[in-house]
């Protein structure tokens, strides 16, 4: 997965986090990028997200995964945000192809219903996030936010911090729904609820901002620079 799109500051805070200063730090590395990229192959299920069976995977014992992450929380959360990387990228790939902001959510969408149990890892699984965000393991979380407020700033949002929370929740809603089977309310049909989810997911970003295209093609490091 190719790290070129992801602008240069949030790239950098977010390899701070994932791999420190330690000398474990090649261990850490190759342990968030095995269980990662399991849970994208979709070959981890939610009750195997536990220190034992993520130990297991790893060949080494649970005090390793406590000794290098500090907790299970310390680890998942660096898997996490693996994830939310990932979306970013993606989106920003299709930003920068001249998507507009109905295609972007379609692209969200899609990113949810095609990784099931990686979407849940970041979206609903409880984290102490007070504990975490005390030890410091959360500034790669703020700076992805960054990037995702930058797309919506781009997009034509007068108010992109506030937009953007309205966009990710709704179009959020809409995956619990369907994931849940909630969302064949109406439609028994479980593709053509899926494909009506879609459908909902760009009509919702299309009425948040109505100004597409985008208000600004500069490349996305120029709106999604750190703010100071």
């Amino acid at each position: 997965m190719s790290s070129s799109i992801i602008p240069r500051g949030i790239q950098a805070a977010y390899n701070n986090v994932m791999v420190g200063a330690n000398s474990g730090q090649g261990l850490r590395a190759r342990a968030v990028r095995v269980v990662f990229d399991a849970l994208w192959r979709g070959t981890l299920h939610r009750d195997q997200l536990v220190a034992r069976e993520l130990s297991r995977r790893l060949g080494h014992s649970t005090f390793v995964l406590y000794h290098h992450f500090g907790s299970l929380d310390g680890f998942l959360i660096q898997v996490d945000g693996k994830g939310w990387q990932a979306l970013l990228e993606s989106l920003l790939r299709r930003d920068r192809r001249g998507a507009t902001v109905a295609q972007l959510a379609r692209g969200f969408v899609e990113f949810a219903f095609r990784r099931p149990v990686l979407y849940w890892l970041m979206t609903e699984r409880p984290f102490d996030r007070a504990q975490l965000r005390r030890r410091g393991r959360l500034r790669a979380g703020d700076e992805l936010w960054e990037g995702f407020v930058g797309i919506v700033a781009r997009h034509g949002s007068q108010t992109p911090q506030l937009d953007a929370r309205a966009l990710l929740a709704g179009l959020h809603g809409l995956v619990a729904l369907t994931a849940s089977g909630r969302g064949t309310l109406g439609n028994t049909n479980p593709r053509a609820a899926r494909r009506d989810t879609y459908a909902a997911a760009r009509r919702l970003a299309s009425a948040l901002l109505p100004g597409d295209p985008p208000c600004a093609r500069n490349g996305p490091a120029a709106v999604l620079r750190k703010r100071t």
